[in-house]
C-alpha cells in the first residue's frame, strides 16, 4: 500500500487505512477538546497497513523523522483497532518513548529499534490474541499514534466512573510510564466538578478537577459508559492525549453483615457480583495454564497475593491480571498492613466491570487461601494454582469505601486446574 499522508492542523494523517481506535477517539473528540481550552498534541498515525511491508520498524522510523524532524523523541502508543473494545484492558498492549534522533542526527537503531518492537509486537501475544478470539474481534495488526513529547510539569487522568468522578494526579517524571505506577494523589469530584470527601487538595487542583468535570459532560454520550481523559500540562497549559470510554456505575449502598467472611482495607469498583467459582493463585503462577483456565471459565473470583496485581507497577505485560478477562471479582489477599499502591492502570482494569478488595479472609478460607509470605514460608503446601465452585456474594461501594462478602452455599472443595 502506498504510504501517503496529509497535514491536517496538528494532525499528520493517512489517505487510507485503519486510524485505530486510541486515534479516532481523539480526533473525534479534538474540537470539543479544544472549545474547552486544552490542546491535542502534534500527532501522527500510522495504520497497520502500512505496516505490512519488510523491515517495518524502519519504515516506522523513516516517517518519524520525516514529520517530526526537530523531536529527537517522541511518544508512540499503542493504537490497535481492537483497543478498549468491549471493555478496557490496560496494560494488554504496549506504548514507549523513543528516540529516533541523537542530537539533530538519526540515532543509533537499537535505541529506537527494541522500544518499537515492544509496541507493534504487543500486538501478537498469546494473551492479546486469546483476548481477540473470545471477543470474536477479527485478526489486523497494531496501528500507532505518534505524538510530540510534552516536557510535563503535571499528568494524570479524570475518570467519570459513576456518581462521583476521579481525578487522578501521577508522577510527570515518568513519562509514558505514569500510568504504570501508583498515583500521587486521587480526588474525588462531584457532578459540578467540586473535590469532596476526605484528603486535602489545592487551588490548582479545585481548577483541574472543574475544567475536566466540563469537559466529560461535553464529550459525545457513549450509553451506559463514562469518558476517561489522560492529560499532561505545563506552563503552556494542558494536553490531552487520550479520551477511552469506561465502565461507569451507579450508587449502590452496601450494609455489612455478621455473615461477612472478608475483612477489608481498600475498595475499587462498585455493585453486586455473585460468582461462580473461586481461583486461587500463589506466588509463582503459570501463565499459560491461566490462560487456558480463563478460557473455560467464567464470573469467577480470582484470590491472589500482592505481587501478582503489582507487578503492573513495572511491567503490565506480566500481571496475571492481563491473562484473566473473565475474573469478575479480585480479592487481594496480602494484607499485612502499611500501605499497598496499586498502578493507576492496574486500579482501572480492577473496576472496570468488577470488584476488587484488599484485605484478608476470616473464615476457614484463610486457611486455604493463604497469604504471600504465609506461602513462601510452607513447602508443604500446594504450589499450584487451585480452582473451587465456591459460590461467593460479593458487595461493594468504592464511593463509601464499603464491602461486604458472603458464602453463598458452603465452600467446596478445591482441586489443581492444571
Amino acid at each position: 500500500m502506498e504510504m501517503d499522508f496529509i497535514e491536517e492542523g496538528n494532525w499528520i494523517l493517512p489517505t487510507r487505512g485503519t486510524l485505530g481506535n486510541k486515534a479516532q477517539n481523539l480526533l473525534e473528540n479534538q474540537q470539543i477538546i479544544e472549545a474547552h481550552d486544552f490542546k491535542i498534541p502534534r500527532s501522527l498515525v500510522i495504520p497497520y497497513e502500512f505496516l505490512d511491508v519488510e523491515g517495518p520498524i524502519f519504515v516506522v522510523l523513516d516517517i518519524i523523522n520525516k514529520y517530526f524532524p526537530d523531536c529527537p523523541k517522541v511518544a508512540v502508543r499503542s493504537n490497535a483497532p481492537d483497543e478498549d473494545l468491549g471493555s478496557r484492558t490496560p496494560g494488554l498492549y504496549a506504548s514507549a518513548e523513543v528516540w529516533h534522533q541523537e542530537r539533530g542526527r538519526p540515532g543509533n537503531p537499537n535505541l529506537s529499534y527494541f522500544p518499537l518492537e515492544k509496541v507493534m509486537f504487543s500486538y501478537y501475544s498469546e494473551k492479546a490474541r486469546s483476548r481477540r478470539e473470545r471477543l470474536g474481534i477479527e485478526e489486523e495488526g497494531m496501528c500507532l499514534l505518534v505524538q510530540e513529547p510534552i516536557q510535563a510539569s503535571y499528568s494524570g487522568c479524570f475518570s467519570d466512573i459513576g456518581e462521583l468522578a476521579v481525578l487522578t494526579l501521577t508522577d510527570p517524571k515518568e513519562g509514558l510510564n505514569a500510568m504504570q505506577r501508583p498515583s500521587l494523589r486521587k480526588h474525588r469530584v462531584d457532578s459540578q466538578g467540586n473535590i469532596t470527601g476526605p484528603g486535602e487538595h489545592t487551588t490548582y487542583e479545585s481548577s483541574l478537577a472543574e475544567r475536566f468535570r466540563k469537559l466529560a459532560d461535553a464529550l459525545p454520550e457513549i450509553g451506559d459508559k463514562g469518558w476517561e481523559i489522560e492529560f499532561v500540562g505545563n506552563e503552556d497549559g494542558f494536553y490531552v492525549v487520550q479520551t477511552t470510554p469506561i465502565a461507569k456505575k451507579e450508587k449502590f449502598e452496601v450494609k455489612e453483615t455478621e455473615n461477612n467472611i472478608f475483612r477489608y482495607r481498600s475498595v475499587l469498583g462498585t455493585g453486586e457480583i455473585i460468582t461462580d467459582g473461586v481461583l486461587y493463585i500463589p506466588l509463582t503462577p503459570n501463565l499459560e495454564e491461566l490462560l487456558q483456565f480463563d478460557k473455560t471459565h467464567s464470573n469467577y473470583c480470582l484470590a491472589t497475593v500482592h505481587s501478582n496485581v503489582t507487578k503492573s507497577m513495572f511491567n503490565p505485560q506480566d500481571s496475571v491480571l492481563n491473562y484473566l478477562f473473565n475474573a469478575s471479582v479480585i480479592l487481594d489477599i496480602d494484607d499485612l498492613g502499611g500501605v499497598k499502591p496499586f498502578a493507576v492502570h492496574v486500579e482501572q482494569y480492577m473496576r472496570e466491570g468488577r470488584i476488587a478488595l484488599l484485605g484478608m479472609f476470616t473464615n476457614e478460607l484463610a486457611d486455604i487461601l493463604v497469604r504471600g509470605e504465609d506461602y513462601a514460608m510452607d513447602y508443604n503446601r500446594l504450589r499450584g494454582s487451585i480452582y473451587s465452585p465456591t459460590k461467593l456474594i460479593v458487595k461493594a461501594d468504592e464511593i463509601e469505601q464499603k464491602a461486604n462478602v458472603e458464602l453463598d452455599g458452603k465452600i467446596e472443595d478445591f482441586a489443581p486446574i492444571g
